[in-house]
C-alpha cells in the first residue's frame, strides 16, 4: 500500500486492510478528502411505496429495476466499477469510506438474486439447481423440507432486496444487472457494466476492480492520461499466451479454436478499457458468447472484433494482487 507504484491493489482485501491502505495512501494520492466533500443525506426518506411494489415484483419471480432510483451520473473522464455481491454490504461500505470517498465516479454492479437455495445448487459457482440425477440430490432432503428451504430463502431474499433499495436511495452507486448472481456471472455484469457506462456517461475509459481491491483513484486517472483514448486499449496485467483449462474452476469447455488464450487482463489485478471497446462490446453484448470468466471473455471477444489488429494490450506492474 505505501509504494506508489501500485494503483490497483487486489485481491482478497478485507474491509481492515482496505482502512490500512486508506491511512498509507494519503500521502500517495495527495489529496484533501473530507467527509463534505460526497454529501449523503443521513436523513432522506425512501418511499416506502417505491419498495413494496419492487417487493411484489420480486415475489412474481422478477426485479423491477424500473422502480429503482437511477444511479447517480459522474461527469468524470474515467469510471470504476466494482463487481460486487448483493450481500457485500460490508465491502462496499468499506470502499466508500475509503479509497472512493470523495469520488463520485465509483459505481458498484451486482445481479438478481439466486432463487435456488445454496444446498439444492448443481455447483457452488453457478445458480443452477441440482437434478435428480446428481450424485448429491437426496442430500436436498424431503420434498416437505425442499419447499420449507426454498420458503426460507426466498424471504430472505426480500429482506435482502429491501436493503438494498435502501441502500440505492441513500449512495446511488449501484448498477443493477438482470443475470441471477453466481461466479458465472461475472461475465454478464462485466457486459452490462460497460452497456451503462457507455450509454449514461462520456467516460473515456472504464475501470473494472472487485470489491475486494483497493484502488487510488486519482493515480489510475493520472496514469491514463498518457495514453490515447481514442486507441482500442486495454490496460492491466496481460497474461500472454496461457493455456485453456479443461478441467478444474476455471475450466473453459466451450472455447476450442485454440490451446492458449489470446492475450487477456488477469482479473484478480483489475483492468482498464477505453470507450471504444466498451462501446463494442455493449453494442454487442447479446449475441457475445459467455466463457467461464470475465477475463478470458473479455480476450476472446476482442481476439473476435474487426479491429483486432488496432487494439494495444498495455501491461503495467501497477496492477498487482
Amino acid at each position: 500500500c505505501v509504494d506508489p507504484n501500485f494503483l490497483i491493489i487486489g485481491h482478497d482485501l478485507s474491509p481492515q486492510d482496505m482502512r490500512a491502505c486508506y491511512n498509507a495512501g494519503d500521502e500517495v494520492e495527495n489529496r484533501q478528502v473530507t467527509n463534505a466533500s460526497l454529501t449523503i443525506d443521513e436523513d432522506r426518506k425512501y418511499d416506502e411505496q417505491i419498495i413494496l411494489e419492487s417487493l411484489e415484483a420480486l415475489k412474481k419471480g422478477y426485479a423491477n429495476v424500473a422502480l429503482w432510483p437511477t444511479p447517480r451520473i459522474s461527469k468524470t473522464k474515467t469510471v470504476i466499477v466494482v463487481m460486487t455481491a448483493r450481500k457485500n454490504y460490508i465491502k462496499r461500505m468499506a470502499i466508500r469510506n475509503h479509497w472512493a470517498n470523495g469520488h463520485d465516479n465509483v459505481y458498484f454492479v451486482l445481479g438478481e438474486a439466486c432463487h435456488v437455495p445454496p444446498n439444492h445448487r448443481s455447483h457452488i459457482l453457478t445458480c443452477e439447481k441440482r437434478g435428480r440425477d446428481h450424485t448429491s440430490f437426496s442430500m436436498m432432503g424431503t420434498k416437505e423440507q425442499q419447499n420449507e428451504a426454498r420458503t426460507a430463502h426466498l424471504q430472505s431474499i426480500e429482506e435482502e432486496q429491501q436493503k438494498l433499495l435502501e441502500e440505492q436511495y441513500k449512495f446511488r452507486d449501484l448498477i443493477y444487472t438482470f443475470k441471477q448472481e453466481s461466479y458465472r456471472g461475472l461475465v454478464h455484469k462485466l457486459k452490462e457494466s460497460y452497456s451503462w457506462v457507455t450509454k449514461n456517461t462520456n467516460a473515456q475509459w472504464i475501470v473494472k476492480a472487485d470489491d475486494d481491491m483497493y484502488v487510488r483513484v486519482n493515480s489510475v486517472s493520472s496514469l491514463l492520461e498518457k495514453f490515447q483514448s481514442q486507441k482500442p486499449t486495454v490496460l492491466g496485467h496481460i497474461i500472454w499466451s496461457s493455456p485453456v483449462h479443461k478441467t478444474g474452476k476455471w475450466a473453459d469447455i466451450d472455447y476450442n479454436k485454440q490451446d492458449t488464450y489470446p492475450p487477456w487482463p488477469q482479473g484478480s489485478c483489475g483492468h482498464v478499457v477505453n470507450r471504444n471497446i466498451a462501446e463494442y462490446i455493449a453494442e454487442k453484448k447479446d449475441t457475445l458468447f459467455e466463457y467461464q470468466g470475465e477475463d478470458t471473455s473479455l480476450a476472446i471477444w476482442l481476439d473476435e472484433a474487426g479491429f483486432k489488429s488496432d487494439i494495444v494490450f498495455q501491461d503495467s506492474n501497477a496492477f498487482i494482487n
